[in-house]
């Protein structure tokens, strides 16, 4: 472990099929065309909330900044880019949140509780 990175992804975010990409890119393609252009030049910004347990569940700066590249990429074409401040990022302690997984209810409350506790950015 190098920078308190781990070595697996432990990330809620649903892996979607050749199928649903395709979808995905027909309504993306559909949509762009409903959307004037002047629309389309907007900056997302992003908080990252990394919930760990201990040691565990830590993500470097590096990491971070390159999954915004990987976004200001995918998106770039669309006029959407997303900005993110390293100091912005929050840390969760939470053993039990970590280990819960996502699809429990137990799970949903438990990230609603968190983002409510949570200091707003400056």
């Amino acid at each position: 472990m190098a920078n308190g990175e781990i070595l697996q992804r432990r990330c809620a975010t649903h892996q979607p099929s050749t199928g649903d990409r395709a979808r995905m890119a027909e309504f993306e393609r559909a949509a762009m065309g409903a959307i004037p252009e002047a629309a389309r030049d907007i900056t997302i910004p992003v908080v990252f909330i990394h919930v760990v347990d201990g040691a565990s569940g830590r993500i470097s700066p590096q990491r971070r900044t390159d999954q915004i590249k990987v976004l200001n990429d995918a998106y770039q074409r669309q006029g959407i880019r997303f900005s993110f401040k390293e100091n912005e990022t929050r840390v969760v302690d939470n053993r039990d949140f970590f280990n819960m997984g996502t699809a429990r209810r137990a799970s949903v409350s438990a990230r609603r509780r968190t983002r409510r506790s949570l200091p707003r950015p400056v």
